[in-house]
């Protein structure tokens, strides 16, 4: 078992303990500021709002939340596309400048990220760009490493360099 697998064991088995152990969804504070930050009234998430999502995924206990809740984006099927996009640059900003527990969960989750890339509803150059950006950073390490060291501090301005493109979703 290579040290990837034995990673993603481990994170299987903290996310399994962790879930037995977290209150109701009512009690997921972190639960519903992720969600006003990916929905944020259709617009590009508030960087302030982003920043604080890569801080509080420092916290093991909160971490899930805001990763399940993005994930869930991951799988919307309604016709308000920006929010798919919304949580594929935020996800894209943790790997980068949260925990590095963010690019586990989205390692395991890279199936589904993968499939976003051929995304045919509306805005789907946007997800598809914005997908591939994200499936083609977790698919590489030393880019990871690289970007942490390069962007270390920078808050989140709402622009996103996708296939060496610079977009902002206001403009779309």
């Amino acid at each position: 078992m290579g040290l990837f697998s034995k990673a993603k064991a481990e994170l299987k088995n903290a996310k399994s303990f962790a879930k037995s152990i977290q209150p109701s969804s009512a009690n997921q504070p972190l639960r519903g500021i992720t969600i006003r930050t990916v929905e944020n009234g259709g617009q590009t998430p508030q960087p302030q709002q982003v920043s604080e999502l890569a801080m509080y995924s420092q916290n093991d206990s909160v971490f899930f939340q805001i990763m399940d809740t993005l994930a869930e984006y991951f799988e919307y099927k309604g016709s308000d596309w920006i929010r798919i996009a919304n949580a594929l640059e935020i996800s894209e900003y943790l790997v980068i400048h949260g925990s590095e527990n963010c690019e586990n969960y989205l390692c395991d989750k890279e199936d589904i990220v993968k499939d976003l890339e051929s995304y045919s509803g509306p805005g789907s150059v946007q997800i598809q760009r914005s997908a591939k950006a994200l499936f083609d950073l977790l698919q590489d390490d030393e880019l990871i490493q690289k970007r942490r060291k390069e962007e270390t501090n920078t808050p989140f301005d709402g622009v996103m360099i996708s296939g060496g493109q610079v977009t902002t979703l206001d403009k779309i």
